[in-house]
């Protein structure tokens, strides 16, 4: 139960942190990068609640690499779809800014990200 405790306090000290650099690297305020971290968090438990009665619903006996196949199959979707219901703006955004890094338009991608609402 300690390590749980531990791991807890070490991510929320990170996320207090990575708040922190994002601001200073981009100019977010604490209450942006805290409102589109809160999308984010929504569609995590989303899928994880998914995720997890999916694998209470897999057979004992498959083979652990088919579950975890499985599992991923389920989790991605689930997480996409969920936060774009969480958040329906900002997903597009997201959406924009992987499709302009795809095509090689980071500095494109990463105006589109810094004048995201």
């Amino acid at each position: 139960m300690a390590v749980i405790w531990a791991t807890l306090v070490q991510q929320l000290l990170f996320w207090l942190l990575s708040a922190f650099f994002v601001k200073r690297v981009t100019g977010f305020s604490m209450v942006r990068y805290f409102s589109s971290s809160m999308s984010a968090l929504v569609a995590s438990t989303v899928m994880a609640l998914v995720v997890w009665a999916t694998r209470l619903c897999l057979p004992v006996d498959w083979p652990d690499l088919t579950k975890l196949a499985i599992l991923v199959v389920v989790g991605v979707p689930v997480y996409g779809i969920a936060f774009a219901c969480v958040g329906p703006r900002l997903a597009k955004r997201v959406f924009q800014a992987l499709v302009l890094f795809a095509q090689g338009r980071s500095a494109d991608a990463i105006a589109l990200l810094r004048n995201s609402t």
